[in-house]
């Protein structure tokens, strides 16, 4: 009989049993139950993202959440589930009770102070796509999409100043009439603290992008380093070559963060091959990132940051750009209300024959938020 193939995610997860079922001080925890139930009415110009012809609705949506944790001294469990509930004013045909839903398994281990592991084990789905595009934002319209992630992380440190992590991580992707995407990749790293301000890094990183039957494997050597340019401003910049299906190519990240009295502002990088939500295989993304935060009172903050990325597929090339502002307002430890927009403007969109066709979209969103003491 033949064995059923290795998976980061069932690995995650059996390590999360034997760890809760065999760690005798878990047993005497008690377990914390939080809950949140979130009613939201969104206002959306362009419902199926179209290019010529927008079609405009109101939505309204109940997100209830869930999360379960377990913690000791060394140990810490997590498990959370959502779900989201819509129902459509204009488009009656859409009202559904699973609009999206989402769940993660998550455990954090110490055996000693110089070892740390942990594992996360998470799973979305979705009806937009482009909520699960993080990185790029990338829209594809209404079709139902799922991901599936997958990351272990061990720490260890082996001096006063050196340290080692290793990260394999697993991811699958799915859109509803698309190819689907397995990315699995492991992260080997070295770092060490040059002095009060400064910490260096090296490391390697391996991929491999399956998709219709085909492989692309992927290495990436980079050098790393971060200063404290200040006590209240941080800088971290990583790059190194990329060797993939017999090409060179280039990996940089690079992200400035400066804390000031009652907020913060970063400016952030990036250029990577990664993957997205309706492409087939891997795809180069270049992006810049500029966000700010800003408490105005004890109750209320303020949020706004553009986003630009660029997104090369193999036969495609698509732009996207947005615009987010947040304001936050506090009523009560357990009761909070938000107001957001988002503006985002976005050149050819995957699965379409014009790819070049130009799509604008606004959306407006309401929040009230209600949660537990324990969540």
């Amino acid at each position: 009989m033949s064995m059923p193939p290795f998976s980061p995610a069932r690995a995650g997860l059996a390590l999360v049993i034997v760890a809760f079922s065999t760690n005798p001080s878990m047993a005497q925890q008690r377990l914390e139950l939080g809950a949140s139930l979130a009613a939201v009415e969104a206002y959306d110009d362009n419902l199926f993202f179209s290019s010529d012809a927008p079609e405009r609705d109101e939505i309204w949506r109940l997100s209830p959440r869930l999360s379960l944790s377990r913690r000791s001294t060394r140990l810490t469990l997590r498990a959370r589930y959502g779900l989201d509930a819509e129902r459509y004013r204009r488009h009656p045909s859409l009202d559904t009770p699973l609009a999206g839903q989402d769940a993660s398994l998550e455990m954090t281990w110490t055996p000693s102070r110089r070892v740390v592991a942990s594992t996360t084990a998470s799973y979305a789905q979705s009806q937009s796509p482009g909520m699960l595009n993080v990185l790029t934002g990338l829209q594809l319209g209404r079709r139902r999409a799922r991901r599936l992630f997958a990351r272990q992380w061990l720490s260890w440190q082996i001096g006063e100043r050196t340290s080692g992590t290793l990260e394999p991580t697993f991811t699958q992707e799915e859109v509803a009439g698309l190819p689907r995407t397995d990315t699995e990749g492991v992260v080997v790293g070295l770092e060490r603290r040059l002095g009060a301000s400064d910490r260096a890094r090296v490391s390697y990183t391996g991929r491999r992008f399956g998709f219709e039957g085909s492989a692309v494997f992927a290495h990436v050597v980079a050098l790393g380093w971060s200063r404290e340019i200040t006590p209240l401003a941080h800088f971290e910049v990583e790059a190194g070559p990329r060797f993939s299906d017999r090409a060179v190519g280039a990996e940089v990240s690079a992200r400035l963060r400066h804390h000031f009295a009652r907020g913060e502002a970063v400016l952030a990088y990036v250029h990577t091959q990664t993957t997205v939500l309706g492409e087939a295989g891997p795809v180069i993304t270049k992006g810049v990132t500029a966000a700010f935060r800003r408490q105005l009172s004890e109750a209320l903050t303020v949020a706004a940051g553009p986003t630009f990325a660029r997104v090369q597929g193999r036969d495609s090339e698509f732009e996207v750009f947005r615009v987010n502002v947040d304001v936050d307002w506090r009523l009560t430890r357990r009761l909070s209300l938000s107001a957001s927009h988002q503006f985002n403007f976005q050149s050819g969109m995957p699965g379409l024959t014009t790819r070049n066709a130009e799509i604008a979209h606004n959306a407006f969103v309401l929040r009230a938020v209600a949660t537990s003491s324990g969540h």
